[in-house]
């Protein structure tokens, strides 16, 4: 793909990693500010990349080193047909973080991309200095919500019945830029930043060969019980600073969290922004870029407690 050179500056310094045998794609942005603060690692959601992250890298990469990687299967990076789990992202992550980076980080991910941040903090406490959320679905959800019987019995029919007439479904309609498009339409409240060329990134790497394969090993790890914890068993056990950024009007997962697990976790700083989808890092890009900025700069002053002015920030 070939991209403006607006889009080639926000996203300078694209190199290629080889992981594991297989070629991976990051960027990084290099910070202006000669003082040493915490640095950043950008995580993309489900069928996301590096491109996703073209309206917030640059802006939050001003006084930080920020990186941002496309996981294995997604964006620029090989696309072998594995067993895809959180696990294999996590070790990725961090293989990534003691290559590049290996001092405590900032994790910001949005959707799956959130919720991959979260187990790796768990996971590796010691990568990860806070986490800021920029949307974040409950994955477990969607397989908890059905007894456990159920589960073992819908699971097996679900993946030699339903799921592949699906996967195979979605893989055709995610090659067509127009349906890409009108998808935005229905995520997003302001679609307008949902350029071409945002479009493109979702599109441009399922023209590759070896899509189909991954996209199915990927598209059915999702589906199972085991993908991913609990929200409300998971956060209690992460004590690092987390920003919670949900767009109010998010079609895809609701911010109807249980305000309970808030309660239990005074260390969530949780904001509402209006007149947003589940892109809103794309859709009030100014506002998310000031909300973490401002937390970041608070946190790195004072990483025992957030102000009560970045709670009202947004």
């Amino acid at each position: 793909m070939i991209y403006s050179p607006n889009l080639q500056q926000k996203l300078a310094n694209r190199r290629s990693w080889n992981w594991r045998g297989w070629n991976t794609c990051y960027a990084v942005v290099e910070a202006s500010s000669e003082e040493p603060q915490t640095p950043l690692l950008f995580l993309h959601g489900f069928g996301g990349s590096i491109e996703h992250w073209q309206y917030n890298i640059t802006a939050l990469g001003k006084n930080r080193q920020a990186y941002a990687l496309d996981l294995l299967g997604f964006g620029e990076s090989e696309k072998p047909p594995e067993n895809y789990t959180m696990t294999l992202w996590i070790e990725q992550v961090y293989d990534f973080w003691q290559r590049f980076i290996d001092r405590p980080v900032v994790l910001v991910g949005n959707s799956m991309g959130s919720a991959l941040s979260l187990v790796a903090a768990q996971t590796h406490p010691s990568m990860v200095r806070g986490i800021a959320l920029v949307g974040l679905p409950d994955l477990a959800l969607l397989n908890w919500a059905r007894p456990q019987w159920m589960q073992s019995v819908t699971s097996t029919m679900e993946e030699q019945l339903l799921l592949p007439l699906v996967q195979q479904t979605l893989a055709v309609l995610l090659r067509q830029p127009s349906v890409v498009r009108q998808w935005a339409k229905y995520l997003c409240v302001n679609w307008a930043p949902f350029t071409e060329e945002l479009a493109l990134s979702i599109t441009k790497p399922t023209q590759t060969p070896e899509f189909e394969k991954a996209w199915s090993s990927i598209f059915l790890a999702m589906t199972r019980p085991n993908f991913m914890p609990k929200l409300e068993e998971l956060l209690p056990k992460i004590e690092m600073p987390i920003l919670w950024l949900e767009g109010e009007q998010d079609s895809v997962f609701p911010p109807n969290i249980d305000d309970r697990i808030f309660r239990a976790c005074p260390n969530i700083t949780r904001i509402l922004l209006a007149n947003a989808g589940h892109y809103l890092h794309y859709e009030r890009s100014r506002e998310v870029n000031r909300t973490i900025e401002n937390w970041l700069e608070s946190w790195d002053k004072n990483s025992s407690s957030l102000s009560e002015s970045v709670l009202k920030a947004a």
